[in-house]
């Protein structure tokens, strides 16, 4: 996908490659995956972006946070921007919670463990990727 430890990976090119290797863009999913702008949802656009895609549509969300512990409740290393997967969401009796993809792992005992299934509130996967400095945006 063009990624280097410099340069990272544009989040168009890794829509591109899930349109290209998944069957999500069908027209009995989601449709095909673009890059979207989150600059100005509210927590309740984020509730609705995650009934509709995965409650729907059965296809994930690709998240393009900052993380770390000022973000995330999952993931206390520091990230410049990363790319997370919104897999699900617990929203009964009045819960707030997404269901995260970390496909980098996340600290055990000082260590780094590959592929966490981890949980959030929805405000602060908001604020993780509102906190990706120019990029706030998403791809679904």
């Amino acid at each position: 996908m063009g990624t280097t430890h410099a340069d990272g990976t544009y989040i168009g090119t890794l829509k591109d490659k899930i349109n290209s290797y998944t069957t999500w863009d069908d027209s009995a999913h989601a449709g095909t995956y673009g890059v979207h702008s989150i600059e100005s949802w509210s927590t309740q656009q984020w509730k609705n972006l995650f009934l509709a895609q995965l409650g729907v549509a059965n296809a994930p969300v690709q998240l393009h946070p900052r993380l770390g512990s000022d973000t995330t409740s999952y993931y206390s290393r520091r990230t410049s921007g990363h790319f997370d997967v919104g897999r699900g969401y617990n929203f009964d009796n009045g819960g707030s919670k997404i269901l995260i993809y970390e496909p980098a792992g996340g600290p055990a005992n000082g260590n780094v463990y590959p592929r966490v299934y981890a949980e959030d509130t929805v405000s602060n996967v908001r604020k993780a990727n509102l906190a990706n400095g120019s990029q706030k945006n998403i791809a679904y």
